[in-house]
């Protein structure tokens, strides 16, 4: 059974303005950690119904460092922790490595909205899994209050 809708579950979490299925959250503004922020949305989206996995990318890392880590959370295999375009199609067996999920949250803390090529991946991978397979995957951002 797919969740209720991630922005009823995280109300603090706004849309991103030009990408479907990813949101940003300000949490770690407000939180001591990332792991503490991650943590709290986490067991909000569990009682909503929805399955999670978690980045945690160092911010030093940059945005290879952080496409790794998402893969990483997601089971994906090699090459996808480097390539995008492994990564993409990936993302498309998703329904097939997250048996009996059908709503899962990427939760992401991050530093600043600086990928906008593994951004655009989940936001495209997501609306196609949501149309051929009925399967949500939408990306929660946390970030440290800075949006660009």
């Amino acid at each position: 059974m797919a969740g209720t809708r991630i922005d009823h579950a995280l109300p603090q979490i706004i849309a991103h303005p030009d990408l479907a299925h990813i949101w940003v959250a300000s949490s770690l503004a407000v939180s001591s950690t990332a792991a503490s922020a991650a943590a709290r949305s986490v067991k909000a989206v569990q009682a909503h119904g929805w399955q999670v996995a978690i980045a945690l990318p160092r911010p030093e890392g940059g945005s290879r460092a952080a496409q790794a880590e998402v893969a990483d959370a997601l089971g994906l295999r090699e090459p996808a922790e480097r390539n995008l375009d492994a990564l993409a199609d990936q993302l498309l067996d998703l329904p097939e490595s997250w048996p009996g999920c059908r709503a899962l949250a990427l939760i992401v803390t991050i530093d600043k909205l600086d990928n906008p090529g593994l951004l655009r991946v989940l936001s495209d991978r997501s609306e196609r899994l949501l149309r051929l397979d009925g399967f949500q995957l939408e990306t929660v951002l946390l970030t440290n209050g800075t949006t660009a």
